[in-house]
């Protein structure tokens, strides 16, 4: 008798470790399933970058920033030619000059 209760015994703890085991890989599953949806949510909700938009604006940073425009400080040739640069670009987009004709404030 004093085995079958010791075999008993042990059984017992080792169905509660496994259940406690079990147990703990499904919480754990279960918040590393939640942490994956969160993180797959926030990837879908960010906004998709129009990749031809990014190109254009690179294009025109580098071109701006070139040295080919001289500078862009007040008075200088470079200014103008920035300046002349961003007219160009608002009239091929459509944009309206304002109420004094000029794309200037």
């Amino acid at each position: 008798m004093a085995h079958s209760n010791f075999f008993h015994s042990a059984i017992i703890k080792v169905v509660s470790a496994v259940s406690a085991a079990a147990l703990g890989l499904m919480i754990c599953s279960s918040a590393f399933g939640q942490a994956v949806a969160e993180a797959e949510a926030q990837e879908a909700s960010k906004p998709e970058i129009n990749q031809e938009a990014l190109k254009q604006v690179t294009f025109d940073i580098k071109h701006m920033s070139s040295d080919e425009m001289g500078g862009r400080q007040p008075g200088t040739p470079g200014i103008k030619l920035c300046e002349d640069y961003i007219i160009a670009e608002y009239k091929k987009a459509g944009l309206k000059p304002l109420a004094d004709g000029t794309y200037l404030q």
